[in-house]
Formats: structure tokens, sequence, C-alpha cells
């Protein structure tokens, strides 16, 4: 049974991915999106050995990963990757030994919170045009020569 959609649902979503989905009925896509995008989230920051989620190593892509709502908190506030940061000169001459997934890893973190976005966006979508996709269907059919679809 789906429940009709509401703004309210974002805030629920953006913290808990997937979760605006499963509050509206979709309980197997709300467990799809939960799964997809902290699964993303946690193999992304465990690759860059938490660099993906600190302040100090990705000053400005922590903030793509903040797509996820609260599990980046846990990055933004601990920070467990600050103490591998070594401070100017010395930074260059000892932290070379970068792990070799450690980008793939910084990027799986920024996907998955742009994704999360992008099912924010969906919601809305569905919010504030609940009957757009019937009608531009039914509107595609017409003009080429389908019948449309009755109520």
């Amino acid at each position: 049974m789906t429940k009709k959609p509401h703004l309210g649902l974002l805030l629920p979503a953006w913290i808990l991915p997937g979760s605006g989905h499963f509050l509206m009925g979709e309980r197997l896509k709300g467990f799809t999106i939960f799964a997809v995008i902290n699964g993303l989230w946690i193999i992304g920051a465990l690759l860059s050995d938490f660099e993906a989620i600190s302040k100090a190593f990705h000053p400005y892509l922590v903030w793509l990963g903040a797509g996820c709502g609260a599990t980046p908190l846990i990055g933004i506030l601990f920070d467990p990757a600050s103490e591998n940061l070594l401070q100017g000169i010395q930074s260059v001459n000892t932290y070379k030994d970068v792990g070799q997934y450690n980008d793939s890893g910084v990027q799986m973190v920024c996907f998955a919170g742009l994704l999360n976005v992008m099912v924010l966006l969906d919601i809305a979508d569905r919010v504030l045009d609940p009957c757009g996709r019937k009608e531009s269907e039914s509107q595609q059919n017409e003009t080429h020569g389908l019948p449309a679809e009755r109520k």
C-alpha cells in the first residue's frame, strides 16, 4: 500500500537514505536505496582509510559525501583520519604511501552523497507533481497515435 508522498519525507530520507521511499510504502525500493547508498559510502570510507570523510584531507569533497545525511556526520564530527595528518614539510617527505584505492574510495563516497541527492529529488518530484508523469505519457501516446490509458 503506497502512501501519498509529502515534503516531510525529505528529512528522514536525507538522514537515512531509502527511508523516504520506505515510508511511502515502497519497501523494496527503499531497502535497495539504503543498501546501495550506505554500502557505497562505507566501502568508500574504508578504501580511503577514512580520508574521504575527513575535512582535513578533503575540505571540499567531504560535503559531497554529506548528501548521505547522518552517516557522514560520523566523519565530520569525529574525523577518524585526522590522526594520519602530518603538518607542513613533514607531510611531503613522510606521507608518500597513499593507499592504492584511496581515490576510488573518495569517488565512491562522493557518488553516494550525490546519489542520495537524486533520491531526494525523486521524492520532491513526486510531491510537487504527482500526476505529471502519467499526464505526459498519455500526451505522448496521443501524439503517436496510441490510445490513452483509461482511469
